[in-house]
């Protein structure tokens, strides 16, 4: 489905390319780039139902399709958590033991999720239906820089990447090599903040 984060009216005004020359593609390319770089998407929430994990003895475990909404249930090896055992952050899970006593403060240890294979099973709701204003801007940045290079005349062999110079601060400056997929970087690394895992 295209047209999710920029839509097609907003990329031809910025980028003045006609909206019959954007092709779907040009977004689906953009938006699963995006997707893919911060490990969720934006077109809706979504329930998971037993989603699988191992157990690493660490004490948080992250979803694969964040934000996280609300969780239903968690257990490990079969053994159902109540919601008092752990705290949900955005994209991860955290086991949570309070000590009691003097004592049990002194001898105080982290709880862990137990080491195995797919033995974490987390059920619950993930994703988002906002698409947050950066998203837009990168979608919108990256759609046009798509459009415009699919606009060049020529074979691929004879496309030259240009030299680009610019000035950081007062003094220093600096050359890189500007193409198509160093352009789609610098957007997502200037604008979009990376996701905890590449899926």
């Amino acid at each position: 489905m295209s047209w999710n984060y920029a839509s097609r009216a907003l990329v031809s005004t910025f980028s003045q390319i006609p909206q019959n020359d954007l092709l779907d593609e040009y977004s689906d390319w953009a938006e699963s780039l995006i997707d893919l770089w911060t490990g969720t998407t934006y077109t809706g929430t979504t329930t998971y139902t037993a989603e699988k994990h191992d157990g690493d003895d660490s004490g948080v475990v992250f979803v694969d399709h964040p934000p996280i909404v609300s969780v239903s249930s968690l257990s490990v090896d079969d053994s159902a958590l109540t919601t008092s055992d752990y705290k949900v952050y955005s994209e991860w899970i955290k086991l949570v033991s309070t000590a009691m006593t003097e004592v049990s403060t002194s001898l105080y240890q982290e709880s862990v999720f137990a080491k195995g294979e797919q033995n974490i099973s987390i059920t619950y709701v993930g994703g988002s239906a906002t698409v947050p204003a950066y998203v837009k801007l990168a979608a919108t940045q990256m759609i046009s820089l798509i459009a415009m290079v699919s606009k060049r005349e020529g074979s691929d062999a004879s496309l030259k990447y240009s030299r680009v110079s610019r000035n950081d601060g007062d003094s220093m400056t600096t050359t890189e090599n500007f193409g198509l997929q160093s352009g789609l970087m610098n957007i997502l690394k200037n604008y979009v903040p990376r996701g905890w895992k590449m899926r």
